[in-house]
């Protein structure tokens, strides 16, 4: 029998591998804009950092592989000790900064489409971090009991 555990992991290889299709997809057949109700589908090259923000591609690099370092050491022991939900969230942030970071390596910038009229311009690798995160959140605020 499967553990539970191994079909969180292939859902978190799903999503990796659904990001990064789709943002290839876009990237090599361009599709134009189009919209669905409030959501509009573009492509946009985010050459910044979060939400465009100019910063030098060195100090870019270096920050992005220490985040790395620091939330997989976190991952490794949220797996040993068994914090599933603590894992699952570290986990969506790690696959979108991987997806994120990958981008830039191989496309020289952070491929963006999904645009809503009140936020800025985002991908699905922004989605898992955002949730991941307010997971994360969630998670610490039930366990030390704050608010």
């Amino acid at each position: 029998m499967i553990s539970k555990h191994y079909y969180l992991i292939f859902s978190l290889f799903f999503l990796f591998v659904l990001d990064r299709l789709v943002k290839l997809l876009l990237v090599n057949y361009p599709i134009g804009n189009f919209s669905i109700g409030p959501i509009s589908i573009l492509f946009h090259l985010n050459q910044g950092a979060i939400f465009g923000i100019n910063i030098s591609r060195f100090v870019l690099l270096v920050a992005m592989v220490i985040i790395f370092i620091v939330l997989f050491n976190w991952l490794i022991s949220a797996w040993q000790a068994k914090e599933w939900l603590i894992f699952y969230s570290l986990s969506l942030i790690f696959i979108g900064g991987l997806s994120n970071f990958l981008d830039r390596f191989y496309f020289d910038g952070v491929v963006d489409f999904i645009s809503i009229s009140f936020l800025p311009i985002f991908n699905l690798s922004d989605l898992y971090i955002t949730i991941g995160l307010v997971l994360l959140f969630f998670t610490w605020r039930r366990q030390t009991n704050v608010f």
